[in-house]
């Protein structure tokens, strides 16, 4: 199993519990979680954290340096200081996001970019079964993680 590649993409990646703001996923996609979307978490105008900023009422976050407002879609909407959005292409990545068991799913296929849902898991649909849910942000090689939370001799 030592030296075996995973491939990132075909497959779908938890990205934690609602109501979290960020992610980052193999230290490659840092991502700003929204209701239903995730986008690239960090402004290509200055480099501020869209999970720092606020999210307004029509679902599009805010840059909080700024000010620079982007749609669920990764697209520029609104620049404050500007009266036009530039002809130059400031949009950022966005990702489908899907909620099954308590916990928000994507995909990091590059098309389209849609969600693929994990596989099904009879226990969380079953009344005697219980669980809990919740996530943790932890330092170290994703890989041996998985490998060893599987190896609970």
């Amino acid at each position: 199993m030592l030296g075996t590649r995973v491939p990132i993409k075909n497959v779908g990646w938890c990205l934690g519990t609602p109501g979290r703001r960020s992610t980052n996923v193999f230290g490659k996609y840092n991502l700003a979680l929204l209701e239903n979307k995730a986008i690239d978490n960090v402004c290509p105008h200055r480099g501020a954290l869209f999970s720092d900023g606020q999210v307004l009422r029509d679902g599009c976050v805010q840059c909080p340096y700024h000010g620079w407002t982007y749609s669920q879609d990764g697209n520029l909407v609104n620049i404050p200081s500007s009266t036009s959005i530039p002809l130059y292409t400031a949009d950022v990545k966005s990702y489908n996001v899907s909620k099954l068991y308590d916990f928000m799913w994507t995909s990091f296929d590059e098309q389209p970019r849609s969600c693929i849902l994990p596989p099904h898991i009879d226990e969380f649909n079953r009344s005697d079964w219980s669980y809990v849910s919740g996530d943790t942000e932890v330092q170290g090689n994703w890989f041996k993680w998985i490998e060893n939370a599987c190896d609970i001799s």
